[in-house]
């Protein structure tokens, strides 16, 4: 029986054999299925997975760690806000102290010649100097093509008022007006302030005729 056994194993017949098993076995492994039981906890490792191949729906992002280069991010924010508030205090590197505020601008404009004394209107006005700037009706003997502007004293007692207008005009007395005449370029420039000794108050102006109108901008010295 060995030796016609022996008789048949050829080279041919050893190789055929061998090729089935093995064509077998591949395909038994091809069919059989791994899944999370068929694999040991912690047995895979970062080198046993293909490249780029986990996404961010296969990865619990809340479990994951800081980033240790990014230990201060969560900070970022609040520092950028504290940075720009620190800007927001300063212009040009100025701080508040150094503008004026915007409650001692006020402009006015009104006729260059109101049709009447009732319908003259208050250009500039500062109640805590007691001085206030009208347009005139009347334009005092101004010479031809001038226009006239009338400064008030609302004052009903104490010091005069101080007119500079094109150079010092003199006094205002309480409960008083001057018309003061426009140089030939229809401007006027000057200032209405506190007698010397007084609170200092000052109510600068400057004001242009444009397209029949007195336009006007005014600074006081303080609110």
């Amino acid at each position: 029986m060995l030796a016609r056994l022996s008789a048949r194993l050829t080279y041919a017949n050893v190789v055929a054999t061998l090729a089935l098993f093995v064509a077998l076995g591949g395909s038994s492994y091809a069919l059989t299925q791994f899944g999370s039981k068929q694999v040991r906890n912690r047995s895979l490792r970062g080198i046993d997975l293909r490249r780029n191949t986990l996404k961010g729906s296969e990865v619990k992002e809340s479990k994951l760690g800081t980033v240790p280069s990014a230990l201060h991010a969560g900070s970022a924010d609040s520092a950028g806000a504290a940075t720009l508030a620190t800007n927001a205090q300063a212009l040009g590197g100025l701080g508040p102290g150094a503008f004026e505020k915007s409650a001692r601008f006020q402009t006015g404009r009104g006729p260059q010649i109101p049709p009447s004394v009732t319908e003259e209107k208050t250009l500039l006005d500062y109640p805590a100097l007691g001085g206030r700037i009208t347009n005139s009706a009347n334009t005092n003997g101004c010479p031809g093509g001038q226009v006239a502007m009338k400064f008030i004293n609302l004052r009903t007692s104490g010091p005069p008022l101080r007119i500079y207008e094109d150079g010092i005009k003199g006094n205002l007395p309480p409960n008083s007006f001057f018309i003061a005449c426009s140089t030939p370029n229809n401007t006027f420039r000057g200032a209405l302030a506190d007698s010397a000794g007084e609170t200092g108050l000052t109510l600068w102006f400057d004001c242009v005729s444009v397209d029949a109108e007195l336009r006007c901008l005014g600074i006081r010295s303080a609110p």
